[in-house]
């Protein structure tokens, strides 16, 4: 019974290394940055 197991632990490290990088997907996020500048004092921008 623990021969068993090994050998399903065994293949299963072997079969996760040898995945091919197709097999996996690309998950990419977008990034979006704003920023602005303000040439006015804060208390003309607060009104």
């Amino acid at each position: 019974m623990k021969i068993m197991i090994w050998l399903l632990i065994a293949g299963g490290c072997y079969a996760a290394t040898n995945l091919k990088v197709e097999s996996m997907m690309d998950i990419s996020y977008p990034i979006v940055i704003i920023s602005t500048d303000y040439t006015a004092p804060p208390k003309d921008v607060m009104s």
